[in-house]
C-alpha cells in the first residue's frame, strides 16, 4: 500500500502456446532420381495424432505411387518430375511441420549418338553426343573401356589431323547423378594416300617366246590399276594383269615391245603414274635358207 492509496496496474494478456507435438522434423533438402523411391517422416510426441501429408500446401491422398499420406511416414515410388516440391505434414489439424524440399533429377539419357565415317589421313573428324540429365560428365574411349582417351571429356571429341593410327571404334560414357549411359559405337576408317613402294624395272630384254612381268608396288586405299603400252590401252592377247599391280607377258612376241606405265588411283590422292618400263622382245634366230 502506498501513502496515496492503492492503484491498479495496466492489464497484461497472457497467451499460452501449446508445446509442439513434433519432435523430429522431416529431412531437407532431398534429391532423388526419376523412377526411384523416397520417404519422408516426422516423429510426434506420444499419444494419438492425426497426420496429413501435403505438397506445396495441397493435401495428398494415397494412390498407385503415393502412400502414407495420413501417417507419419509418406512414401513415393516410381518418382516423376511432378513429384518435386515442398512437402509438409499437418499434425492434429493445426501444427505444420517444416518443409522438406524435394528435387527430382532426370535420368541420364543419350538422345543423339556419335557417327563414324571414312576419311583420309590429314582430314578432320568430330564425334559428338547429345545427352540429358543432372551434373553430366563425359569420357570418350577408343575400342574398349580399358582405353580412355586423355583429355576427351566433353560432349564432342575432335581429331585433327587424322592419322592412320586413328582407325578404330569410338564411344562415349556419360555419367550423371541418375545413372551412367554408354553411347553406341562409331567406327572411324582412316585411309592412307597412294604411296609408291617400288617402281617397275626400267628395262627388260627377253627373247621371243619367253615370259616376263612388271610390278608396280604401291600402298593405299581402294586402289585401281590401269597399265598402258606406249600411252595407249593394251590390246595384246598374251598380256594379262592389266588392272592389277602386276602386268604379265606370256610367250612374248616381238609386237610386245614398247614402253609400259601403270596409273594407280585411290581414295585419298590424285592418280599416280609409274616410271616408264621399257620391254624389248628380240625375235628368235632363224635360218631361212
Amino acid at each position: 500500500l502506498g501513502v496515496g492509496g492503492d492503484k491498479p496496474s495496466n492489464t497484461a494478456n497472457l497467451t499460452v502456446i501449446p508445446a509442439s507435438g513434433i519432435i523430429t522434423q522431416p529431412v531437407t533438402p532431398v534429391a532423388v532420381c526419376e523412377t526411384s523411391t523416397f520417404s519422408l517422416n516426422i516423429v510426434a510426441t506420444a499419444g494419438i495424432h492425426t497426420y496429413q501429408g501435403r505438397r506445396d500446401g495441397v493435401a495428398l491422398t494415397d494412390g498407385a505411387r503415393i502412400s502414407g499420406t495420413t501417417t507419419s511416414v509418406l512414401s513415393v515410388t516410381g518418382v516423376i518430375t511432378g513429384d518435386a516440391g515442398a512437402y509438409t505434414c499437418l499434425l492434429d489439424g493445426s501444427e505444420i511441420s517444416s518443409a522438406s524440399v524435394v528435387t527430382v533429377n532426370p535420368t541420364t539419357n543419350i538422345s543423339v549418338h556419335p557417327v563414324g565415317g571414312t576419311k583420309c589421313v590429314g582430314d578432320m573428324h568430330i564425334f559428338s553426343v547429345t545427352a540429358s540429365g543432372a551434373n553430366l560428365t563425359y569420357q570418350w574411349y577408343k575400342n574398349n573401356l580399358s582405353s580412355p582417351i586423355g583429355g576427351a571429356i566433353s560432349y564432342e571429341y575432335t581429331i585433327n589431323p587424322l592419322a592412320a593410327a586413328d582407325n578404330g571404334t569410338y564411344f562415349c560414357v556419360v555419367t550423371g547423378d541418375c545413372s551412367v549411359k554408354t553411347s553406341n559405337p562409331a567406327t572411324l576408317t582412316v585411309n592412307i594416300p597412294v604411296s609408291v613402294v617400288a617402281q617397275p624395272a626400267p628395262a627388260t630384254t627377253l627373247c621371243q617366246g619367253n615370259s616376263t612381268s612388271l610390278l608396280f608396288n604401291v600402298t593405299g586405299a581402294n586402289l585401281t590399276y590401269v597399265w598402258n603400252k606406249n600411252g595407249q590401252p593394251i590390246t595384246d592377247a598374251n598380256i594379262t594383269g592389266i588392272n592389277t599391280n602386276t602386268l604379265v607377258i606370256t610367250s612374248s612376241v616381238v609386237s610386245n615391245t614398247g614402253s609400259y606405265t601403270c596409273t594407280v588411283s585411290g581414295l585419298c590422292s590424285t592418280p599416280v603414274t609409274s616410271n616408264t618400263a621399257t620391254v624389248t622382245v628380240n625375235p628368235t634366230t632363224s635360218i631361212s635358207t
